[in-house]
C-alpha cells in the first residue's frame, strides 16, 4: 500500500496519490484535544478526546468494539453515488454480524439506583422499533418510548449522569477494554464543539474554523463527512461549507493530526437503512421528552448541532474519553 505516515495523518499509495488514514490511536482514542464546554467554575475548559470511530456491537458475541477507521460504516457507501433505502438483517439478538445504527438509549444498561423506576426496562443495542414491548399510545406500535429511560423513570433526575442514555458504560474491546472508560456528549457539549469553537479567538482565532463539511479521499474511494479540528490546529478553514452542496465542500486528502472525521452514516427506521451518503446523524446523551432524543446532524444542505428526533430512529454513536480522568 505504500510509505505509511501515521503521524501525518496519511499515506502515500503506489500511484503516488495521499490517502487518508488514522491519526495516532492509543486505547482507541485519538491523539487531538477538544474543549466541550466549560466546569461549574466558568473558567476551566473540559476537554475530551475522541475515540478512533464510530461505536459498533456483534449481537451473537455481545462485543462493543470501534471501527477501526474514522470513515468505516457496517453497511452502505458514505459517497454520495449511492442513497437509496435498503432492508438490513442484523438487527437481530443472534447477528454475527456488527450493527452500527442504534436507537437512543440501547446500551443494555439497566439503572440500579434506588430511585430509578420499577418499570424500566433493558433495551438492547440490536433492538428495533417493532420489538420493544412499551408503545406509546396513539401511535399504533409505530414508536416507542421504552428506548432510554421510560415514561416513568425519566422524570425529576438527571438523565445524563446515570441512566442507560449513553453506551460509554460498556467495555470497548479496542478501546481499553475497561466499563464506563467512555461517554457520549451531550447536546449542549455538541454545540460548543460545533459552534462555538468557531470563530473564536481562544480555539482558532476569528474568521477561522475548527469544523467543516469535506469530501475526504481515503483506502475506501471518497467520503463524504464533517471533519472537526483539535483546539488551536492549524489548519483551521475560512469556510466551514456548512450551507453548501457535498459536491462544493472541499476535497481532502489527509485527516489533520488529531482530527476527528464524522462519515454520512444515515440512519435506521426499524430494519431499514437510509440517506447513507446523505446525512450524518450521530446521538447526544440528552433526553428530550418522553418520545425524543437530541441529536447532532448534518446533511447536504445544513449542519444542525442541537437536533431531536424520535428514540427509535438508529443513528449512529462517537464516543469521547475525559482527560481529567485516567486512560
Amino acid at each position: 500500500l505504500g510509505t505509511h505516515n501515521f503521524k501525518a495523518g496519511h499515506f502515500t499509495s503506489n500511484g503516488g496519490t495521499p490517502i487518508a488514514v488514522n491519526c495516532d490511536v492509543e486505547h482507541g482514542m485519538l491523539s487531538g484535544s477538544f474543549t466541550v464546554g466549560l466546569k461549574e467554575d466558568g473558567i476551566t475548559p473540559m476537554k475530551v478526546r475522541f475515540s478512533q470511530g464510530n461505536l459498533t456491537y456483534t449481537p451473537l458475541t455481545g462485543i462493543w468494539s470501534f471501527h477501526e477507521n474514522q470513515w468505516d460504516i457496517c453497511e452502505g457507501t458514505p459517497d454520495g453515488n449511492n442513497t437509496s433505502d435498503f432492508t438490513t438483517a442484523r438487527y437481530t439478538n443472534t447477528g454475527a454480524l456488527p450493527i452500527d445504527l442504534f436507537g437512543w438509549g440501547t446500551s443494555g444498561h439497566k439503572d440500579t439506583r434506588p430511585e430509578a423506576s420499577a418499570y424500566q426496562s433493558i433495551c438492547m443495542p440490536y433492538e428495533t422499533m417493532c420489538e420493544h414491548p412499551n408503545t406509546i399510545p396513539g401511535y399504533n406500535g409505530i414508536n416507542y418510548y421504552g428506548y432510554g429511560p421510560d415514561y416513568y423513570s425519566n422524570r425529576g433526575y438527571n438523565l445524563t449522569v446515570d441512566s442507560h442514555s449513553d453506551w460509554g458504560y460498556n467495555a470497548i474491546s479496542n478501546g481499553g477494554d475497561v466499563a464506563s472508560m467512555w461517554r457520549t456528549l451531550t447536546n449542549a457539549e455538541w454545540d460548543y464543539l460545533i459552534n462555538t469553537r468557531n470563530n473564536n479567538n481562544l480555539y482558532a482565532g476569528f474568521d477561522k474554523y475548527l469544523s467543516y463539511k469535506c469530501r475526504l479521499k481515503t483506502i475506501a474511494g471518497t467520503c463524504l463527512g464533517l471533519m472537526i479540528l483539535p483546539d488551536n490546529s492549524t489548519d483551521s478553514q475560512t469556510n466551514n461549507y456548512f450551507s453548501m452542496a457535498w459536491a462544493s465542500c472541499p476535497e481532502i486528502t489527509s485527516i489533520p493530526e488529531g482530527a476527528v472525521f464524522l462519515p454520512v452514516s444515515g440512519r435506521r427506521v426499524s430494519t431499514t437503512v437510509g440517506h447513507i451518503g446523505l446525512d450524518g446523524l450521530y446521538w447526544s446523551s440528552s433526553y428530550f421528552n418522553d418520545f425524543n432524543a437530541c441529536n447532532f446532524y448534518f446533511s447536504n444542505s445544513n449542519v444542525i448541532s442541537m437536533d431531536n428526533s424520535l428514540r427509535c430512529y438508529g443513528f449512529s454513536v462517537r464516543l469521547v474519553h475525559d482527560l481529567s480522568r485516567a486512560k
